[in-house]
């Protein structure tokens, strides 16, 4: 059971699950996840690092999918995205009881998302796909006080 989508009512329902493109309407993986390992250090600290991954997919006209798929001619180049590794880290420090410091960086590694064609997604914006971390690296920090 994946990404199930019916167009219109009576129309037949076609499985997104491991692909992109037009009918989809943006791109679905077959397996994503996050896995975070933290450590509870002393002095009242956490450190954490967190592992996301998303997995790759195929453009949906060259699957096998009766509704929108059979191409003839597929391209494993430009019709595929490749999985994508992300790593973040996290700190967050209880100064006194009711005051506590965090911080970290998301994409540590500064990983850019895959570039998709435009032409092959029907003029839509490929490269925007919420999926992703479209703006690479990015540092947080933060301090919250309870009164």
């Amino acid at each position: 059971m994946g990404w199930q989508v019916t167009p219109l009512p009576g129309a037949k329902t076609f499985d997104c699950n491991g692909l992109f493109g037009p009918q989809c309407q943006g791109i679905f993986p077959k397996w994503r996840h996050t896995f975070r390992a933290t450590w509870n250090a002393p002095h009242n600290v956490q450190a954490s690092v967190a592992w996301r991954y998303i997995g790759g997919a195929e453009y949906e006209k060259d699957s096998n999918q009766p509704t929108i798929g059979g191409s003839t001619t597929p391209d494993p180049i430009a019709h595929t995205v490749p999985a994508v590794n992300y790593m973040d880290v996290a700190v967050s420090w209880q100064i006194r009881p009711k005051l506590t410091l965090r911080g970290g960086i998301n994409n540590i590694l500064d990983t850019d998302p895959p570039l998709i064609e435009n032409a092959i997604v029907g003029g839509a914006n490929p490269n925007t796909y919420p999926v992703y971390d479209l703006l690479g690296r990015h540092f947080f920090v933060s301090i919250s006080a309870r009164f």
